[in-house]
């Protein structure tokens, strides 16, 4: 709802209103709109009432989310990642068997497991440079959301999961011991499912330019 506050008048509204028409052809649908006070300057400013997103002002697309994967869908995988993960770094799992190594362990496996794992890192913040405002830690597509092909992603579609696969993996062999291998089947398996389910959305939101996309690049593993 617009109201008049102060010395605001009729045509200060109409330009902002304006404003907001011209913002809403070039940059598309908005979350919703009201007219708020600036602090500052205390002239009448035109804000984005984002839900969920944080509040900005007109200059600015909002990116709020018009898809995103559902709470049961979420943290049954997260539970895979987590259980994964305490395996993978915690002593707590060296039961039994799990506590053996798996080969005898060296010195070169331990510096190629190290450096492994931060290739994979490095992989995995290089796609999150190049993914920008479209990250989200849940699955999700946002208003005005744009597939990207560049950087890693012109090689595979997934390269911040395949980036996190190959640190785990490194740090399985640094570590070489059972428990250390069956957390890499658990992570591996949660960011596959994850994939799977970010591929089918953008496959909807897509169409034929996600399949284009699919048919010259990989899954997980690269493809040149």
């Amino acid at each position: 709802m617009i109201r008049l506050q102060g010395g605001e008048s009729r045509a200060s509204l109409r330009r902002d209103w304006d404003l907001a028409q011209d913002r809403l052809q070039e940059n598309g649908p908005l979350c919703g709109m009201r007219f708020r006070r600036s602090d500052r300057s205390r002239a009448p400013a035109l804000s984005i009432c984002q839900p969920a997103c944080q509040r900005r002002t007109i200059p600015l697309l909002p990116m709020c989310p018009v898809r995103t994967e559902s709470f049961a869908s979420r943290y049954g995988v997260l539970l895979l990642e987590i259980l994964g993960f305490v395996m993978l770094f915690s002593r707590i799992a060296e039961m039994g068997v799990l506590g053996q190594h798996v080969v005898p362990q060296t010195y070169i496996s331990a510096v190629t497991g190290v450096v492994l794992t931060w290739i994979g890192i490095a992989i995995a913040l290089w796609a999150r440079w190049h993914l920008g405002q479209y990250w989200s830690a849940r699955i999700t597509l946002k208003v005005g959301h744009k597939l990207i092909r560049t950087g890693p992603y012109a090689h595979f579609r997934h390269p911040i999961y395949s980036g996190l696969d190959l640190a785990v993996v490194g740090a399985a062999l640094a570590i070489d011991e059972w428990r250390c291998v069956v957390a890499v089947g658990f992570i591996v398996l949660g960011y596959w499912i994850k994939a799977k389910k970010e591929e089918a959305m953008l496959a909807t939101q897509f169409g034929e330019v996600f399949e284009e996309h699919r048919r010259h690049t990989g899954f997980l593993i690269p493809k040149f």
